[in-house]
């Protein structure tokens, strides 16, 4: 959490709990709705952002007098002042905690989403385009790759690294993170006469004269790059022209796919191993009962 909102919302919340002990605590006079009212009535901003803190004061305070008034103990002055300082203190805290929380949110929101350059999209596939017409020119092949984050191996990202829990939030931030990462290391790794963009789940890269048999060691090679460099573990799909495609659509949709056909054989081979591992523990768990029995 941002250093900043959480002092603001600890704040707040020692407010609501500090003032409510010392009301209750107070030998002055009993604890009644009003008190009640006049300590947690702040909350009720954390119930919908439409609840704004002017709104809240104008009909909060008025709340807070009638339910006074109501209350079979003498009120005086002082008391009612005191539970509208109480109460209008609570709601200033809230608010400011809760439009700095939701404020981050907007923002964070835009980096999660990352929304795509429309230029920047459009340049590339311009450059597949002509690429293609190169290729049919000369007749020699390309490919096109689709490159996504599957997870961190190494050292977690401080992005993420939390109290030992991980908002949904922030784990799209690490992996809008880890996106840009693999962005910047394939422009590092492919040659000068690569395209490289980045998509909102993805990222996409244009490697001329490249054919399918140089696919194999140039995947190996960039899952390599991103494991030592990054410690980061990649899905990575190619589409070959023109042996997959014909047409920068149809090359981009055969990349994505066999990208879930990877993300699909890690997945198996995953659940294929744990089985394995869970047979392996069961005959000695047998024998060991055996023993026992014996």
């Amino acid at each position: 959490m941002f250093p900043l909102l959480r002092r603001h919302q600890t704040l707040w919340a020692a407010w609501v709990l500090g003032s409510a002990a010392l009301l209750f605590a107070s030998p002055v006079h009993g604890f009644g709705w009003a008190e009640l009212l006049a300590c947690t009535g702040s909350l009720v901003l954390a119930l919908d952002e439409r609840v704004r803190r002017e709104a809240l004061l104008a009909v909060g305070l008025p709340a807070l007098a009638l339910i006074a008034l109501l209350d079979p103990e003498p009120i005086g002055v002082a008391r009612l002042a005191l539970l509208w300082g109480v109460f209008a203190i609570g709601v200033v805290f809230g608010a400011r905690a809760l439009d700095d929380g939701r404020a981050l949110e907007r923002i964070a929101g835009q980096l999660v989403t990352m929304p795509q350059d429309p230029e920047a999209v459009s340049r590339f596939e311009g450059a597949v385009t002509r690429e293609i017409g190169r290729a049919r020119r000369h007749e020699r092949s390309f490919a096109l790759l689709s490159v996504a984050p599957l997870r961190r191996t190494g050292p977690p990202d401080p992005v993420a690294a939390g109290r030992g829990e991980t908002s949904g939030l922030l784990e799209a931030l690490a992996e809008a993170r880890m996106r840009q990462q693999l962005f910047d290391l394939l422009t590092r790794e492919l040659h000068v006469y690569a395209d490289v963009v980045m998509m909102p789940d993805r990222v996409l890269a244009l490697v001329p004269e490249t054919d399918a048999r140089a696919i194999d060691s140039l995947e190996k090679r960039l899952a390599a790059a991103a494991l030592g460099s990054l410690g980061i573990e990649m899905r990575i799909g190619t589409g070959v022209f023109p042996r997959d495609a014909v047409c920068v659509e149809e090359l981009i949709q055969a990349a994505d796919a066999a990208r879930e056909r990877r993300r699909g054989e890690v997945g198996a081979r995953a659940v294929a191993a744990s089985a394995a591992s869970r047979a392996s523990e069961e005959p000695r768990g047998s024998t060991a009962d055996g023993v026992d029995q014996a």
